[in-house]
């Protein structure tokens, strides 16, 4: 099929024409379809909603690592949760520091998708440092015993709430004493509320930075990255990187396409029409 169209059922979204499919996969959990697109290359979408544009992948995929890891001076364990394309995994390698690397997916059909059509999949599931499991996240978490440096949650929307708990402590229990963990607010900066009681849920028991990022794929295209935790050292006027390999490896500069380590208080600036959303002037602290 080709001249395919697509935008997902939200009031702003991303719309794409001439799309080619190139797999459609369903099974009893999700389906799972790649597209290619003639300036944009490949197209993810998983039950109708875009995961991936492979052109954009380092304006999601560096900022939900490297922003968080400029806050931990010395990274080894990593969880992600989610991530079956492997994207985040692959940024995560690149530290030398890590040892150990686990990324939980419920759906192998897109592990398989990732690895039929991406060079970066095999690098990733051959590296001795990468765990896969194929698991539910909310199984792992209650049975995992391993803390960890850095959780990377691409999985759940932070205000939603699972076993009559809030997922916030849920993944704080996952944390090593100065872990911290990076999520996504899954709607765009102008949906109020819900940045709202994300921001207000955080602030209440976790030390919280944020990050205005952009993502082209996915509706309203600018969101907030939440970074938070254990560690004292999260601060939103942060203007230094503490991190090992981005203070002493110069090669690692080189693996990313947009990340640079040098303009930490750039990712770290808010906006006053961010700073409104909240009306706090913590955030400047």
């Amino acid at each position: 099929m080709s001249d395919f169209q697509f935008h997902e059922k939200e009031s702003v979204s991303l719309y794409l024409d001439n799309l080619e499919l190139i797999e459609d996969i369903s099974s009893d959990l999700q389906c799972v379809q790649v597209y290619n697109h003639i300036m944009l290359g490949k197209v993810l979408i998983i039950n109708d909603e875009i995961q991936h544009v492979e052109k954009w992948m380092p304006y999601y995929h560096e900022s939900i690592v490297h922003i968080p890891m400029m806050f931990i001076e010395k990274p080894e364990n990593v969880l992600i949760l989610g991530g079956g394309d492997l994207f985040a995994a692959q940024e995560v390698l690149k530290y030398e520091s890590i040892k150990n690397v686990v990324l939980c997916d419920y759906d192998e059909n897109v592990i398989r998708v990732t690895r039929r059509y991406y060079k970066h999949a095999n690098e990733v599931l051959n590296d001795k440092r990468f765990h896969l499991v194929i698991d539910d996240a909310r199984n792992y978490i209650k049975k995992c015993t391993i803390k960890f440096d850095l959780v990377i949650d691409d999985c759940f929307n932070l205000v939603e709430t699972f076993d009559n708990e809030s997922i916030f402590s849920d993944l704080k229990k996952m944390l090593n004493e100065n872990g911290i963990c990076s999520s996504l607010v899954y709607r765009h900066i102008f949906e109020t509320s819900t940045n709202q009681k994300t921001f207000q849920r955080l602030i209440s028991n976790h030390n919280t930075v944020l990050s205005l990022i952009t993502v082209p794929e996915y509706p309203g295209i600018l969101h907030l990255l939440t970074i938070w935790g254990n560690a004292v050292n999260l601060k939103q006027n942060l203007n230094k990187s503490v991190n090992i390999n981005h203070l002493q490896d110069i090669t690692f500069i080189k693996r990313c396409k947009l990340f640079n380590p040098r303009f930490c208080d750039f990712y770290l600036f808010l906006p006053n029409y961010i700073k409104n959303i909240f009306n706090k002037e913590e955030v400047e602290e």
